[in-house]
């Protein structure tokens, strides 16, 4: 079958500037007068179940330990992928998905969480059995220190509003290890996944024309 939905992904540590990048490429496509379908990994708008297990996985609520949350994230994945992700790639319904974060997420932040290398292929290997992998993943490589201040530096509120979840509160190791994690798999798949250094110094704009750079490149 003829793919023709260019599927993207953005990656990023937490704090790196990462939907503001989404919006910034969503609105270029747009303008482009092309087709996209905006999603996230991790609880997608278009699909309520996926929203209740995100936030079931992220609360304290519960005191679920880590295997039980991935394993709540695996059943969410599962149905973005079947719901949305699927569908609209062998329906031609989009020209582009457009997706804040992917599989690569998982393989960055489970093992960093203390889940052995195993544990985690085995969860993510059935929760993305058969699935499409993105044709483009662009990564906003900050690091943890950076990534920590600007966690902080959000006013408190509830994660429903965007306040701090289970995995943020874990604090500058988990950070750290994500970072390592994302980096081997940049060094396992650089033709598909590319890097953008975040630093204080560049704004929002100097990361969107790197990565508008790359997209471009990609595209041909």
């Amino acid at each position: 079958m003829k793919k023709n939905t260019f599927y993207i992904t953005i990656e990023g540590g937490d704090g790196s500037g990462k939907t503001t990048l989404v919006q910034n490429i969503y609105k270029y496509l747009l303008d482009q007068k092309h087709k996209v379908l905006l999603t996230k990994e991790f609880g997608t708008p278009h699909d309520q179940l996926s929203l209740d297990l995100r936030n079931l996985a992220l609360s304290d609520q519960y005191s679920t330990d880590d295997v039980s949350a991935q394993l709540i994230f695996a059943a969410m994945i599962r149905q973005h992928q079947q719901k949305v992700i699927a569908p609209t790639i062998e329906s031609s319904s989009a020209d582009f998905i457009l997706s804040d974060r992917g599989i690569d997420s998982n393989y960055a932040y489970a093992p960093a969480q203390g889940l052995s290398e195993s544990m985690v292929k085995k969860i993510f290997s059935v929760a993305y059995a058969g699935a499409y992998m993105p044709d483009l993943t662009i990564y906003l490589d900050i690091s943890p220190e950076l990534s920590m201040k600007r966690i902080l530096s959000r006013p408190a509120e509830s994660l429903a509003k965007g306040g701090l979840d289970r995995v943020e509160k874990k604090g500058l190791g988990v950070q750290q290890l994500a970072r390592q994690n994302f980096h081997k798999l940049h060094k396992k798949s650089p033709d598909r996944i590319y890097l953008i250094e975040v630093t204080e110094q560049k704004t929002p704009e100097d990361i969107f024309q790197e990565a508008l750079g790359i997209l471009t490149k990609k595209l041909g």
